[in-house]
């Protein structure tokens, strides 16, 4: 089965039936115009749909219900940091605080002036690369609360994601930028269910393993607005068309993003 942010496996429930959804991040928010200046630093959060897709039905039965139930789209707060190594290239990191993924970006500029120098009519290309890793740890009770021919399960799952895109900008004037571009995201999650002998002897223990192979892929469009020219504030809005394939099941959806963002 598989997934394109991916990113990021979350316990849902536990009761009588157990949950295992794993969440691709879906915004890009990433500014053609790196930062321009070795050492200088951007700082922000954005707050955008991602997909929950559902890989586990329930893994508290026996064999475990595995395949793709469903998508749905949550909200997902992501704080961001990057620093400019040199005036074409920033390296950051970002951290999703609901899906529990740590993604590492590269960003290389390939036309065009930096946000520090950039002016009306500049235009932009750029390129990025990041990856992102999450484990996702989960236990439970077969009943709830452990009865005659119960038992308690657990379910650890590793993701790692892969993401590649490129980023055309046009800045109208000092204080609106327009941007987007293609991206593609490869998420690989790979991992084992365990369950115990049950309460009563009858059912031996038992392991079931689980891999999954996915790509989330589209584009977006997005405004970027600076109340002062080359200032240290901007907001952004975006909307991201996509197509979410995992296993044999694909999912077409479009989303928005919003980002506050600071650099000095």
């Amino acid at each position: 089965m598989g997934l394109r942010h991916l990113y990021l496996v979350i316990p849902m429930f536990l009761s009588g039936c157990a949950a295992v959804n794993v969440f691709l991040p879906e915004s890009r928010l990433e500014s053609p115009e790196v930062v321009g200046e070795t050492g200088r630093v951007r700082l922000g959060f954005d707050l955008a749909s991602s997909h929950r897709v559902s890989v586990i039905e329930d893994a508290s039965l026996r064999p475990p219900t595995v395949g793709t139930a469903g998508v749905s789209n949550v909200l997902e707060l992501t704080p961001r940091f990057s620093m400019g190594v040199w005036d074409r290239f920033e390296f950051g990191v970002r951290r999703s605080a609901f899906g529990n993924m740590w993604r590492g970006m590269g960003k290389l500029q390939l036309l065009g002036d930096s946000a520090m120098k950039a002016g009306p009519g500049n235009i932009s290309l750029t390129i990025t690369g990041s990856m992102g890793w999450s484990e996702t740890v989960m236990s439970g009770d077969q009943l709830g609360s452990f009865g005659p021919g119960g038992f308690p399960w657990g379910v650890r799952l590793n993701t790692v994601l892969n993401d590649y895109a490129a980023i055309l900008g046009i800045r109208f004037n000092d204080h609106v930028l327009m941007y987007g571009g293609p991206f593609i995201m490869q998420v690989r999650t790979n991992g084992t269910i365990h369950q115990d002998q049950s309460d009563n002897g009858l059912s031996p223990a038992a392991d079931y393993e689980y891999a999954a192979v996915g790509e989330n892929r589209g584009g977006n469009l997005a405004f970027q607005f600076n109340p002062s020219a080359h200032g240290v504030f901007s907001i952004t809005i975006e909307v991201v068309s996509s197509q979410v394939t995992w296993d044999t099941s694909t999912f077409t959806d479009l989303q928005s993003g919003l980002l506050f963002d600071w650099s000095w």
